[in-house]
Order: C-alpha cells, then structure tokens, then sequence
C-alpha cells in the first residue's frame, strides 16, 4: 500500500492506495450501487484505515446537487419492514398508514424505491429475513413502530443502514425518530389553561404510556407541579380504560380537562354522562387519529417518516452502516389544534 503523507487524504490518494480510479471511490463512499457491495467495504475500510474524513461544507453541496437532481434517477431501494401480525397493517388508515405514506413520499422524493417487507411472518427467521433483503437489494432499512414496547429484534443490522420510527424498538439500537410526547402535552396543558381549565387530568393505557417510554405521564406530572396543590390531579394509568376504576377516578377527581392518546377515552366520557366540553373538555394526544373537528397535538406524523428517510440518506452519504456506537434520537415537536370538544377561547 502506498504511505500517505500526514495531513488531508484526498480522494485521489484512496484510489492510488485501491488500485482503482478516483471516480470509483467517490461512487463507493457514497454506496452507489455502481460499485459492487465487495469493493464498496473494501474502499470504506481503506479511507478509514488511511484516515479520510469528508470535507463537511463539500459534502453538503454536493448532496444538495444530487438531491436536485434526484427525480426520475434510482438511487437505490429501502426496505419498510413490518413487524405487526397483519401483512396489511400499515393500509388501514389511522397512525401506521401515515407513517408509511410519508416514509413513501420522501423516498420516491429523493429516488428511492421502497419496498414493503412482512417481516412479522411467524414463517420467517431473523437470519431468513436478512436473506431476503439482501436477495431484493435492500441495504437500507426502516423499523416503524412495533406492536409491542421494549422490543429485541435478532436481526444482523450490520450490513445495513438502518432508522427506527417511535421508541418500541430496543434493540438493535438504531437511531430513532419519534414524536415528543413529552412536550407534546406541556404544550397541551399550557393551552388549556390558557383557556380557564383548572383541573386537568391524563387518561390512558399502561401499554401506550410505556410505548413512549412514559413520556406522556412524565410531561403531565411535571406540569401539574405547577399546579396549585388543590388543582393537581393524579393521571389515570390503567389496562383498561372501561372499567369502575375508570369511573371511580372521574367521581372522585372531577377532572375539568381530559387529555388522553385514545379516541375511545371521548366516548367513555359520554357513556358516563359528561358533556364535551359542557362538563368536560377533551383533548386527544394524537389528534390526527380522530375527529379533525375536536382538539388536541397534531404529532405531524407523516413528517416523522420523512425524517426517516432524511437520516437514512445521510447514513448512506456518510458510508456509515450498522448500529452506530452513538445512536441518535430526533424529536418532532406538535403543534395545538383547537377544535369542538374544549371551551372557545375567550
């Protein structure tokens, strides 16, 4: 191997140590798929080994240009690998519809395929499914969010550039997306006592609450510290939202305000006799996933799978594969939606 001088290692002088061209390495380093995957490892661990790092302001214009040049040209395929029971689960409208029509859109929107993997087939094994993606061209993948919380996945994600979508994934550890939850309602209760509420209170599942690692239960206590003693109510976290508990918890506690991230918690109010938002107001967590004419944190859930896509082409652009050593998460802040089931602002 050639001995590179100490300072700034050029491209040029990767291709003088490989063997290979200039314009090869410059197509390895970004993983095009006009190098094959064997010399695209071996120039990577060669510009690591000679200790090349890109220059950051040439890199970002040279992304902007392929970006800008990125409709109608293929740039490679990314696998969205359903985890859930149903190989349809992400077509029936709701959350998981959204997060995979704007993982779509951005993809196409920078030149990648993307590619549907039932990847919760009980038929297929992690080493099977691995197999597969790489029979089908995939080198980089998404993990939207799981049926379960807290979930270890036995897939080999070393080869691969991967994302997750929300927290349900614990390991491998990807870098992540997700909505805040946490500031998602401290935004929800500062708008509802902006309009006069005194007595907020939370609903919700165990389960949801622990999908988000508690975020929306944290965010809610810390609020309520703020609260006058009198005013602060206690979160109803439960299995089950319809049950005596439940009820038992609205008689004692006479919440003003209920936020929670279940559309069925606004008809569990009526099943009991509250008027919303005469009794009582109603504000959903998630409100894209129910009556536009109510109010609640609009998560801009399509947004969080174009933020996939953004940081699977940055991985991509910087060679950087497998789980990182420092995973990453980013945060999408909602935005307060008004609507018909809270009081009309003053």
């Amino acid at each position: 191997m050639p001995r590179i001088a100490a300072g700034k290692v050029s491209l040029k002088q990767i291709a003088q140590a490989a063997g290979v061209s200039t314009m090869t390495v410059s197509f390895a380093l970004r993983n095009s798929s006009q190098v094959s995957p064997a010399t695209r490892q071996r120039i990577a661990r060669l510009a690591r080994k000679l200790g090349y790092r890109p220059d950051p302001e040439i890199a970002r214009f040279m992304s902007y240009l392929r970006r800008d040049r990125s409709k109608g040209v293929f740039r490679g395929t990314i696998g969205f690998l359903n985890f859930l029971n149903n190989p349809d689960g992400f077509h029936g409208g709701g959350f998981y519809s959204r997060v995979l029509a704007g993982v779509r859109a951005r993809a196409e929107e920078m030149g990648f395929a993307l590619e549907e993997v039932w990847a919760g087939n009980p038929a297929i094994s992690a080493r099977r499914l691995k197999t597969i993606l790489q029979a089908r061209g995939i080198d980089s993948i998404i993990v939207p969010p799981l049926p379960r919380d807290a979930v270890n996945l036995e897939l080999d994600c070393s080869e691969f550039y991967g994302v997750t979508i929300a927290f349900t994934l614990e390991s491998p550890r990807l870098s992540r997306v997700s909505h805040d939850h946490f500031e998602g309602i401290r935004l929800a209760m500062r708008e509802v006592r902006k309009l006069g509420y005194q007595r907020p209170g939370f609903v919700s599942t165990a389960q949801s609450n622990a999908r988000v690692r508690q975020h929306w239960s944290g965010g809610f206590l810390g609020s309520c510290q703020l609260l006058p003693k009198g005013d602060q109510v206690p979160a109803f976290i439960d299995d089950e939202l319809d049950s005596r508990a439940f009820t038992a918890w609205l008689h004692r506690y006479r919440p003003d305000v209920v936020l929670s991230p279940h559309v069925e918690t606004y008809g569990l109010l009526l099943h009991r006799g509250m008027r919303v938002p005469e009794d009582t107001g109603f504000v959903l967590l998630d409100w894209s996933s129910g009556d536009p004419s109510w109010a609640g944190i609009d998560q801009h859930v399509s947004h969080l799978g174009h933020t996939a896509v953004d940081v699977l082409v940055a991985q991509r652009n910087r060679n950087e594969a497998g789980a990182p050593s420092h995973a990453r998460t980013i945060l999408i802040e909602g935005s307060w939606r008004t609507g018909e089931t809270v009081r009309p602002s003053a």
